[in-house]
Protein backbone atom coordinates (compact mmCIF):
# COMPACT_ATOMS: atom_id res chain seq x y z
CA UNK A 1 0.00 0.00 0.00
CA UNK A 2 2.69 2.53 1.05
CA UNK A 3 5.75 0.64 -0.27
CA UNK A 4 7.17 -0.37 3.12
CA UNK A 5 10.02 -2.43 1.62
CA UNK A 6 11.01 0.50 -0.60
CA UNK A 7 10.83 2.87 2.38
CA UNK A 8 13.18 0.60 4.33
CA UNK A 9 15.65 0.43 1.44
CA UNK A 10 15.58 4.20 0.90
CA UNK A 11 15.95 4.82 4.64
CA UNK A 12 19.05 2.62 4.65
CA UNK A 13 20.40 4.40 1.57
CA UNK A 14 20.15 7.88 3.11
CA UNK A 15 20.78 6.87 6.74
CA UNK A 16 17.43 7.61 8.42
CA UNK A 17 14.63 5.60 10.01
CA UNK A 18 11.90 4.20 7.69
CA UNK A 19 9.20 6.29 9.40
CA UNK A 20 11.05 9.36 8.13
CA UNK A 21 10.52 8.39 4.46
CA UNK A 22 7.55 8.90 2.17
CA UNK A 23 7.53 7.55 -1.38
CA UNK A 24 5.71 8.62 -4.50
CA UNK A 25 5.37 8.23 -8.23
CA UNK A 26 8.48 10.33 -8.86
CA UNK A 27 9.60 13.25 -6.74
CA UNK A 28 7.10 15.47 -8.51
CA UNK A 29 4.29 13.37 -7.00
CA UNK A 30 5.82 13.81 -3.54
CA UNK A 31 6.17 17.58 -4.10
CA UNK A 32 2.57 17.94 -5.28
CA UNK A 33 1.32 15.89 -2.34
CA UNK A 34 3.37 18.00 0.09
CA UNK A 35 1.74 21.18 -1.19
CA UNK A 36 -1.70 19.66 -0.53
CA UNK A 37 -0.57 18.48 2.90
CA UNK A 38 0.84 21.76 4.15
CA UNK A 39 -1.12 24.60 2.56
CA UNK A 40 -4.76 25.48 2.06
CA UNK A 41 -6.07 27.12 -1.11
CA UNK A 42 -5.18 30.80 -1.13
CA UNK A 43 -2.08 30.42 1.05
CA UNK A 44 1.34 31.34 -0.29
CA UNK A 45 4.26 29.32 -1.56
CA UNK A 46 7.52 31.17 -2.19
CA UNK A 47 10.39 29.89 -4.27
CA UNK A 48 13.53 31.18 -5.99
CA UNK A 49 13.05 32.19 -9.60
CA UNK A 50 13.96 30.49 -11.84
CA UNK A 51 13.49 27.04 -10.34
CA UNK A 52 11.92 23.68 -11.13
CA UNK A 53 9.31 24.63 -13.76
CA UNK A 54 6.65 22.33 -12.30
CA UNK A 55 6.53 24.25 -9.00
CA UNK A 56 4.39 27.15 -10.29
CA UNK A 57 2.16 24.58 -12.00
CA UNK A 58 1.74 22.60 -8.78
CA UNK A 59 0.99 25.85 -6.94
CA UNK A 60 -1.73 26.71 -9.44
CA UNK A 61 -3.17 23.16 -9.38
CA UNK A 62 -3.44 23.41 -5.58
CA UNK A 63 -4.92 26.95 -5.67
CA UNK A 64 -1.90 28.44 -3.90
CA UNK A 65 -0.58 31.95 -4.41
CA UNK A 66 2.82 31.53 -6.06
CA UNK A 67 5.48 34.05 -4.99
CA UNK A 68 8.57 33.80 -7.23
CA UNK A 69 11.60 35.51 -5.68
CA UNK A 70 14.48 36.29 -8.08
CA UNK A 71 17.80 34.58 -7.41
CA UNK A 72 20.59 36.86 -6.23
CA UNK A 73 23.20 38.12 -8.71
CA UNK A 74 25.36 35.09 -7.86
CA UNK A 75 22.45 32.66 -8.39
CA UNK A 76 21.79 32.00 -4.71
CA UNK A 77 18.46 31.96 -2.90
CA UNK A 78 17.58 35.38 -1.51
CA UNK A 79 16.79 34.28 2.03
CA UNK A 80 15.71 37.77 3.14
CA UNK A 81 13.14 38.13 0.39
CA UNK A 82 11.90 34.54 0.66
CA UNK A 83 11.34 34.93 4.40
CA UNK A 84 9.71 38.34 3.94
CA UNK A 85 6.91 36.72 1.92
CA UNK A 86 5.52 35.06 5.06
CA UNK A 87 4.72 32.06 2.85
CA UNK A 88 3.21 28.94 4.38
CA UNK A 89 5.64 26.90 2.26
CA UNK A 90 9.10 27.89 1.02
CA UNK A 91 10.47 25.68 -1.74
CA UNK A 92 14.21 25.47 -2.45
CA UNK A 93 15.86 23.37 -5.15
CA UNK A 94 19.56 22.54 -4.80
CA UNK A 95 21.23 21.89 -7.14
CA UNK A 96 18.76 24.23 -8.74
CA UNK A 97 16.89 23.28 -11.87
CA UNK A 98 17.39 24.88 -14.43
CA UNK A 99 20.49 26.88 -13.38
CA UNK A 100 22.45 23.85 -12.11
CA UNK A 101 24.07 25.64 -9.19
CA UNK A 102 23.92 24.56 -5.57
CA UNK A 103 22.30 27.07 -3.26
CA UNK A 104 24.58 28.21 -0.44
CA UNK A 105 24.35 26.34 2.81
CA UNK A 106 24.03 29.70 4.57
CA UNK A 107 20.90 30.65 2.60
CA UNK A 108 19.34 27.21 3.07
CA UNK A 109 20.08 27.19 6.82
CA UNK A 110 18.65 30.66 7.25
CA UNK A 111 15.40 29.71 5.51
CA UNK A 112 15.14 26.44 7.46
CA UNK A 113 15.79 28.22 10.77
CA UNK A 114 13.48 31.20 10.22
CA UNK A 115 10.66 30.10 7.92
CA UNK A 116 7.19 30.56 9.42
CA UNK A 117 5.96 27.30 7.86
CA UNK A 118 7.25 24.24 6.04
CA UNK A 119 10.44 24.27 3.98
CA UNK A 120 10.68 21.83 1.08
CA UNK A 121 14.23 21.23 -0.11
CA UNK A 122 14.23 19.53 -3.50
CA UNK A 123 17.45 17.58 -4.01
CA UNK A 124 16.55 15.71 -7.21
CA UNK A 125 20.15 16.10 -8.34
CA UNK A 126 21.80 15.39 -4.95
CA UNK A 127 23.95 12.58 -6.31
CA UNK A 128 25.49 15.01 -8.81
CA UNK A 129 26.20 17.78 -6.28
CA UNK A 130 29.67 18.69 -5.09
CA UNK A 131 28.61 18.44 -1.44
CA UNK A 132 28.19 15.22 0.50
CA UNK A 133 24.68 13.80 0.12
CA UNK A 134 24.27 13.64 3.89
CA UNK A 135 25.22 17.31 4.27
CA UNK A 136 21.78 18.87 3.89
CA UNK A 137 19.99 15.89 5.44
CA UNK A 138 21.78 16.90 8.66
CA UNK A 139 19.49 19.94 8.69
CA UNK A 140 16.60 17.63 9.58
CA UNK A 141 17.92 17.78 13.14
CA UNK A 142 17.40 21.56 13.16
CA UNK A 143 13.75 21.62 12.15
CA UNK A 144 10.74 19.36 12.26
CA UNK A 145 9.29 21.50 9.41
CA UNK A 146 11.89 20.52 6.79
CA UNK A 147 11.05 18.01 4.07
CA UNK A 148 13.89 16.93 1.75
CA UNK A 149 12.70 15.42 -1.55
CA UNK A 150 14.77 13.27 -3.87
CA UNK A 151 14.39 10.89 -6.79
CA UNK A 152 15.91 7.67 -8.02
CA UNK A 153 15.27 8.72 -11.64
CA UNK A 154 18.26 10.95 -12.28
CA UNK A 155 21.43 9.32 -10.93
CA UNK A 156 20.21 5.75 -11.28
CA UNK A 157 18.54 6.01 -14.69
CA UNK A 158 15.20 4.83 -13.30
CA UNK A 159 12.94 7.45 -14.88
CA UNK A 160 10.46 4.84 -16.15
CA UNK A 161 10.02 3.34 -12.69
CA UNK A 162 8.96 6.69 -11.16
CA UNK A 163 10.54 6.33 -7.70
CA UNK A 164 10.52 9.55 -5.73
CA UNK A 165 10.83 10.03 -2.01
CA UNK A 166 11.12 12.60 0.72
CA UNK A 167 12.68 12.54 4.15
CA UNK A 168 11.49 14.47 7.18
CA UNK A 169 10.19 14.26 10.72
CA UNK A 170 7.70 11.37 11.04
CA UNK A 171 4.67 13.65 11.66
CA UNK A 172 5.54 15.66 8.54
CA UNK A 173 5.97 12.50 6.46
CA UNK A 174 2.63 11.15 7.75
CA UNK A 175 0.85 14.27 6.46
CA UNK A 176 2.37 13.83 3.00
CA UNK A 177 1.32 10.17 2.99
CA UNK A 178 -2.25 11.13 3.84
CA UNK A 179 -2.40 13.63 0.99
CA UNK A 180 -0.83 11.39 -1.64
CA UNK A 181 -3.08 8.38 -1.37
CA UNK A 182 -2.21 4.70 -1.78
CA UNK A 183 -0.79 2.78 -4.74
CA UNK A 184 1.48 5.54 -6.03
CA UNK A 185 4.50 3.27 -6.47
CA UNK A 186 4.09 0.19 -8.67
CA UNK A 187 5.25 -3.28 -7.61
CA UNK A 188 8.33 -3.27 -9.83
CA UNK A 189 9.49 0.09 -8.49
Amino acid sequence: LYASDLKKALASYVGVRPEMVVTGCGSDDVLDSALRAFAEPGERIAYPDPTFPAMPIFARMNALEAIPVPLTADYDADADRLLATGARIIYLCSPNNPTGNALSRHAIERVVDEAPGVVILDEAYAEFAARDMADLLALLGRSDRLLVSRTMSKAFGLAGLRVGYAVGAPPLVAEVEKSRGPYKVNALA
